[in-house]
């Protein structure tokens, strides 16, 4: 499962970089705004957030470990 994550985190990346490279050609040739591509920035957008909100929680605790109860759950804040 891991690996799966690390792999689309690199996908995810890349897809940037060919985004940037896109973007900045369409924008110095001045050719105005594609949607496509606003959509695609926007997604970029929201996956980086959600990556970096994710990162910061604690991950679940294993089966054979008990929960801790004292602490508060953790929350993403839309």
């Amino acid at each position: 499962m891991l690996l799966e994550i690390a792999q689309a985190r690199e996908v995810m990346r890349e897809i940037g970089d060919y985004f940037s490279c896109l973007h900045k050609i369409w924008v110095e040739e001045n050719l105005g705004q594609i949607v496509a591509l606003e959509k695609i920035r926007v997604l970029l957008n929201e996956q980086a957030m959600r990556q970096r909100a994710l990162a910061g929680l604690k991950p679940p605790p294993r089966r054979d470990e008990p929960k801790e109860s004292d602490e508060p759950e953790p929350a993403l804040v839309d």
